[in-house]
């Protein structure tokens, strides 16, 4: 019905629900370094369900982090100049101009399991969570994007076999 009946909170990615309101503001307080994957989920009074994860670094503890030195690079596929603001892991802040056609590369700390790049260009904004330390993001005139790696692979291996299936089926 789209009126918010609880939000649920899980602070720590460990896939137990940390705090339940009515209300949308929660406080958490972390105990030591690290990244932290924060998921929300939140229920209407007809029990329909949303979610979602954000990634947050707290380094302002006593204790080491564990990250891995990683990659994040940035194309600019736009027929013009752009300024890319971005924030990693809500935690650094980069602002960059990328030429027509450039590819720019951010060698950053990052979490080995999950982060987020929040980017903002040509007046569009996204949020990607990758899993790793090494993600490739496009800017186009359609908006902000993993770029398309996919091969036709095994769904197009299937379909080959399932009309290979039909024609042998026809023929007895």
């Amino acid at each position: 019905d789209g009126y918010v009946r609880s939000y649920s909170w899980d602070f720590d990615g460990d896939g137990k629900l940390d705090f339940s309101s009515f209300e949308p503001e929660a406080e958490w307080t972390y105990g030591s370094n690290g990244y932290y994957v924060v998921k929300l989920q939140v229920m209407d009074y007809d029990m329909q369900k949303n979610e979602s994860m954000r990634v947050i670094k707290v380094d302002d503890l006593q204790g080491e982090i564990n990250e891995s030195e990683g990659k994040l690079e940035i194309i600019n596929r736009c027929d013009e100049n752009v300024e890319v603001n971005l924030a990693i892991n809500n935690w650094k802040s980069e602002r960059i101009m990328l030429a027509k056609g450039e590819k720019y590369v951010l060698d950053t700390p990052l979490s080995p399991d999950y982060n987020e790049v929040a980017l903002t260009a040509c007046g569009n904004s996204r949020v990607i969570v990758f899993d790793g330390t090494h993600a490739t993001i496009e800017i186009d005139e359609k908006g902000i994007h993993l770029p398309s790696n996919s091969s036709p692979g095994f769904e197009l291996i299937m379909l080959l076999f399932a009309i290979l299936f039909l024609i042998m089926g026809r023929k007895q």
